[in-house]
């Protein structure tokens, strides 16, 4: 598998480089699975970015630079009460040091 997957790379471009990168990302990938985060918000990242982008620069547009428009609507400050009660329950659950049992 890994010997297709280094022609495949090399063959595409006919780049060192691409070598190079297909072993940094290969042993970030490694890194992330022995640290056990969860891959599926990195897949989506790319996929979801432009076209979050656009809506962000939309809505500054139509509020005149105005950041608060992004916390005045209820569903908003739902969502704000919501997380930050999230990490404050996460936090004090660190300071007693309560741990999930595997």
């Amino acid at each position: 598998m890994l010997v297709i997957s280094v022609i495949g790379v090399y063959v595409a471009n006919g780049s060192a480089l691409d070598l190079w990168l297909m072993l940094g990302f290969g042993l970030l990938g490694y890194a992330l699975r022995q640290f056990r985060f969860d891959v599926a918000p990195l897949l989506l990242a790319p996929v979801l970015d432009e076209r979050a982008e656009t809506s962000f620069r939309r809505a500054l547009t139509i509020s005149v630079g105005d950041y608060a428009t992004f916390v005045q609507g209820p569903a908003a400050r739902a969502l704000l009460a919501i997380a930050t009660l999230l990490l404050a329950l996460q936090l004090a659950a660190r300071a007693l040091g309560w741990r999930r049992q595997s």
